[in-house]
């Protein structure tokens, strides 16, 4: 027997009886769309292995479930207010409800359209549509108007036939994008080709402050690989009405994707959604688009589907059930209310009665003080946690591979403490005096709360410690595949056990139960 595994087995019938799941994320998934009654109360589409309509009553931060939707993979998601609703999913069916998500019908095109692509709702009965042309020998589409809720179709100008998107701001004023910019004024009846900003490729959004203040969001291909092609931003700004524009190609800053969804905050701030498998955040500008920045801190970490502006904050929602909100008119300040991204656990730390912390590999946080029935995710400074230990109801230590972090209101706040000392740290534990014990490599190091200064406990050659283990009368263990006790504070430490068993863990229990 090569390998020996030290463990202590309690024969309970009561111990081990009953597991269950504990789902960090309810809503895993996205949210694709939103409606604001007010800053309070929020109606939202989910869309994850199920889809329904769900609200919150507190800014964003709780969520329920209000209705299930018909499964459905959802593209786009139109709100007139918090019970009409219209949703296109990826089969390209258009579905409305009136009442809020507990009916769904379907809203039908004529039949020489082949789908609906995309939407824009004014009303429950005023809805706009491009549509690409069935049976067309080359890809054709058009605009189509309903003023009855779906049931009756209008064609618009039919000599616009290449719709990428369009956005319109009135149901008489609209503009479209195809290649080529074009606008009308007359609910679509005509089109008026408007000449693309200089520099700009792929028009794609627009937004429409005042009849001074414009700005557009658009893209360019750049080769990275032969035949590999990347969308690069391209964002134009106009303060004169459109005669002018100034043009800024993002692409040389080393800027990825489509910007999406722009929109103007004032005459100098606008904002647009950046969109690519690789790709994510935001990318802003406070200066009538003389200099874009791309979003920082938490917004970056999300992909968004949908954006909102109230009482001039801004909020956005996206992949991971994501719900961010920014400081009033600061685009640099991101209040994070949900976040549901769920990324591979790496580890977690426990104490009784009921706390438990549990890292994953995105840096996250997730934390409970109810045994699991609730979380509240918190996100480490940098880095992704290996270990975490919890002291009391406040204090704990969190660790990633070469940095030691505190944190004295349950992770509310996190500190910095020390470095490693050598190599990479693999475990930490606090002993009762508040002295911080590692594994690095072939050392166990020990150093005070300040961690400014670390003393050698043990050197031994051959695997690395992975664990340690201290108790408040100095008694400790650790292992590199050989075991080793102090009951001295580590002062010194003997190897037991035969050298030619492996210990892999040893596991301890306060008290033995009568079986």
């Amino acid at each position: 027997m090569r390998n020996l595994l030290i463990i202590l087995i309690l024969l309970s019938s009561l111990l081990f009886s009953q597991w269950s799941e504990v789902k960090f994320s309810p809503f895993n998934g996205k949210i694709s769309g939103f409606y604001l009654t007010d800053s309070l109360n929020i109606t939202a589409i989910f869309s994850g292995d199920s889809c329904y309509v769900i609200k919150s009553s507190d800014r964003g931060r709780n969520w329920y479930v209000s209705k299930n939707i018909p499964k459905t993979e959802i593209l786009k998601v139109e709100f007139v207010d918090e019970l009409n609703i219209f949703l296109l999913n990826k089969q390209h069916p258009l579905l409305k409800t009136s009442d809020g998500g507990e009916t769904w019908n379907f809203v039908t095109i004529p039949s020489r359209y082949q789908y609906a692509h995309s939407f824009q709702v004014f009303s429950p009965d005023t809805i706009y549509v491009a549509a690409p042309l069935n049976n067309s020998p080359t890809y054709k589409s058009h605009m189509l108007k309903s003023y009855d809720g779906g049931n009756n179709w209008t064609a618009m100008d039919t000599s616009v036939t290449l719709i990428y998107s369009f956005k319109f701001f009135s149901a008489t004023s609209g503009w479209v994008f195809g290649g080529y910019i074009y606008r009308t004024t007359n609910g679509g009846t005509t089109f008026t080709s408007v000449p693309i900003p200089v520099g700009m490729q792929y028009p794609e959004s627009i937004d429409i402050l005042n009849q001074n203040t414009l700005v557009i969001a658009g893209s360019r291909y750049q080769q990275i690989f032969p035949g590999q092609y990347y969308p690069k931003p391209i964002m134009s700004f106009s303060s004169n009405g459109g005669a002018s524009w100034l043009t800024q190609d993002l692409g040389f800053e080393y800027i990825s994707g489509y910007a999406l969804n722009v929109r103007l905050l004032n005459e100098s701030t606008a904002i647009a959604l950046l969109s690519m498998p690789n790709d994510k955040g935001i990318i802003y500008t406070t200066n009538k688009g003389v200099n874009w920045n791309y979003g920082n801190s938490a917004v970056k970490d999300f992909r968004y589907d949908d954006i909102k502006i109230l009482d001039n904050r801004i909020y956005l929602a996206g992949s991971g059930a994501s719900f961010l909100v920014s400081g009033n008119s600061s685009l640099t300040q991101w209040d994070v209310r949900m976040d549901q991204t769920f990324i591979r656990l790496t580890c977690a730390g426990f104490l009784d009665p009921g706390y438990a912390i549990v890292g994953d590999e995105g840096g996250n946080l997730h934390v409970s003080t109810d045994r699991g029935n609730t979380w509240v995710k918190k996100k480490m400074p940098t880095g992704k946690l290996n270990k975490i230990h919890i002291i009391n109801d406040s204090l704990v230590y969190l660790l990633d591979s070469n940095k030691i972090y505190r944190s004295k209101d349950l992770c509310n706040t996190i500190e910095y403490v020390t470095s490693r000392p050598a190599g990479v740290i693999s475990d930490i534990q606090i002993s009762g005096d508040g002295s911080i014990w590692v594994c690095s490599g072939s050392y166990i190091f020990q150093t005070d709360y300040s961690g400014l200064s670390w003393n050698t406990r043990l050197t031994a050659m051959g695997d690395s410690f992975q664990w340690i283990k201290i108790f408040e009368d100095g008694t400790g263990y650790t292992s590199n595949r050989n075991l080793y006790k102090t009951t001295d504070h580590g002062n010194t430490c003997n190897m037991i056990g035969a050298y030619y068993f492996s210990s892999l863990r040893l596991f301890f229990m306060t008290a033995i139960m009568d079986l």
